[in-house]
């Protein structure tokens, strides 16, 4: 165990390190990349949710017009009753 341990710390001096303006390199071109692979798949999923968004309107519309919307809002006020509504009174002591 101790042996593995000694030729394992040996390796360490045969590795070559990056050098800081290396490293710097390495650093702005990953970044660079992962920003424009990010960017890609951001114009890809927009442009597929739109084409889907057109493709839903095609397959099943909704048609709104005045007419339904006037129907609508009279249904839902008139069921609303005045006459039906308890205020609940509490006492004060």
């Amino acid at each position: 165990m101790f042996k593995f341990l000694k030729e394992s710390i040996k390796e360490f001096d045969h590795v070559v390190w990056p050098t800081n303006k290396e490293t710097k390199n390495y650093f702005i071109s990953v970044t660079s990349i992962i920003t424009v692979f990010a960017l890609i798949l951001f114009i890809i999923g927009t442009f597929f949710s739109y084409i889907l968004f057109i493709a839903k309107e095609q397959v099943n519309p909704i048609k709104v017009t005045q007419s339904t919307l006037d129907t609508t809002v009279n249904s839902s006020w008139s069921t609303t009753n005045t006459k039906d509504v308890k205020i609940p009174t509490t006492t004060t002591k």
